[in-house]
């Protein structure tokens, strides 16, 4: 992952992030600040709910347009949650309806998964797919046209991978 001298301003709060000491705020902020602006349009918060009893690391709310953070084991793992969870901010409210059906009726489909959670559905496989994008996790050279529709459609020509 990148990392900018000095990060842009982002416009999204962050949340009980004072209750662990894995990840600064100024590390959420960079890691906000490499990805086009348009992907974070309309998503509100990051919020940390740490411990909470729940089988799963986080989520994306679409009613409150934000993303709570249960658990995560360390730096990687946190950030590959969080660009998992803000793709499916990306899939329901950035990407036209033209594009989501390409994803979910063509690209999808063609290539293998970049990780056993992505082959949940195709809104997981969308999710792990960015992640793996942003993070640049080579196991997605193994999809080239993941790669493409991410380059291309998702991220405009615009390579952070």
């Amino acid at each position: 992952m990148k990392t900018l001298e000095k990060p842009p301003e982002v416009r999204v709060a962050i949340i009980g992030l004072k209750h662990q000491d894995l990840i600064s705020e100024n590390q959420i902020v960079q890691a906000l600040a490499i990805l086009p602006e348009a992907h974070l349009e309309g998503l509100l918060c990051v919020k940390f709910d740490l411990g909470r009893d729940v089988p799963f690391s986080g989520w994306y709310d679409p009613s409150q347009k934000g993303i709570e953070i249960f658990s995560f084991r360390d730096e990687e793992d946190f950030f590959e949650l969080l660009f998992h969870e803000i793709a499916h901010h990306v899939f329901r409210h950035i990407l036209t309806i033209d594009e989501r059906a390409m994803w979910v009726n063509e690209v999808s489909r063609l290539e293998g998964y970049v990780s056993d959670y992505a082959q949940k559905n195709t809104h997981e496989d969308f999710a792990e797919c960015y992640a793996a994008y942003v993070m640049g996790n080579p196991q997605l050279l193994e999809a080239p046209a993941k790669i493409r529709f991410m380059d291309r459609i998702v991220f405009g020509g615009l390579c952070v991978m």
